[in-house]
Parts: structure tokens; C-alpha cells; sequence
């Protein structure tokens, strides 16, 4: 299934992200070309709706922030972080015309492990990669907030 595969991804991640020039196969252009790839399909997939695809990219990018900062693709250090913080702005958020967990399609139990696991030990790997940008994307988002679910989702991630 295709979170199951992206799965397999994540989990090759840190590999991908410091291409090494000792491995045999591909030239070392084209391991970064693709590691890059890889990383524009996984802010892609950050984009989805869909939790478990989300989830699945969520594993990822803290994957990635295993590799130390100095072994990574320079595109791989705080730009992908950055690109990300707004679709994890909108992975946080309850739904657009949320009023109880009763009319709710999602499970209130699923949407709250999903925020309080997954989301926010990705949210602290941004805070740590970004810093003071960090802040001024959430702030930018809170201050800009059209409706209370995206508010709360920007006040949700300074936590």
C-alpha cells in the first residue's frame, strides 16, 4: 500500500540524505539529484490530506535529522525544514468546519496522537534546524490566520 512503501522510504532516509562517494553505482550527481527528488516527494506528500501519507513523510524529515547537519546535502539542512513548516501548519490543524468530535470524520484519539507524537517531535527538529526563522514562519501564520483552526494550529506549534 502506499503508506507502506513510503515507509520503506523514510526509513532509507538517512542514507539518501548524506550520499556518499564510496558506494558504488550511481555517480555522486546522481545520488544527489535523487536524494533531492526524494525530498520535493516528500514535501509533496507532507501536502496531502491524507494522515497516513503524511505520516509516513513526518517519518522522513526526522529521519533525515539524524544524518549530522555538516554530512547533508546543503539543500537538505534548513530549506527543506522551511518548506515544510507551512504544511505542517496545515497537518495541525482540526478541520476546516470542526465543531465537535461528533460530526467529525476523523477519530478525535487518532487526531491527537497524530499532533502530539509524530508532528510535534517534527516541529521541535524544525525549531532546531530554523531557530528564529522558525518562529517568524509561526508567527507569520498566527498573525495571518484566516479562520480559529489555523490560529490555533500556528499556537499549537510555538508550544
Amino acid at each position: 500500500t502506499e503508506p507502506e512503501a513510503l515507509d520503506g522510504v523514510a526509513s532509507a532516509s538517512p542514507r539518501i540524505a548524506s550520499p556518499s562517494p564510496a558506494v558504488a553505482g550511481p555517480s555522486q550527481p546522481e545520488l544527489e539529484q535523487a536524494a533531492l527528488q526524494l525530498a520535493d516527494l516528500m514535501l509533496a506528500c507532507l501536502s496531502r490530506p491524507e494522515r497516513t501519507v503524511a505520516d509516513a513523510a513526518l517519518d522522513y524529515f526526522i529521519n533525515i535529522n539524524t544524518v549530522p547537519v555538516h554530512h547533508r546535502l546543503p539543500q537538505l539542512r534548513s530549506a527543506v525544514f522551511a518548506s515544510a513548516v507551512p504544511l505542517l501548519l496545515r497537518q495541525a490543524c482540526y478541520a476546516p468546519n470542526f465543531t465537535s468530535w461528533d460530526d467529525e470524520e476523523e477519530d478525535e484519539e487518532s487526531f491527537y496522537a497524530f499532533r502530539d507524537n509524530q508532528l510535534a517531535e517534527l516541529l521541535e527538529c524544525c525549531y532546531g534546524m530554523l531557530g528564529q526563522q522558525y518562529l517568524a514562519l509561526i508567527s507569520q501564520a498566527a498573525s495571518s490566520a484566516p479562520t480559529w483552526q489555523q490560529y490555533e494550529a500556528a499556537l499549537y506549534c510555538l508550544r
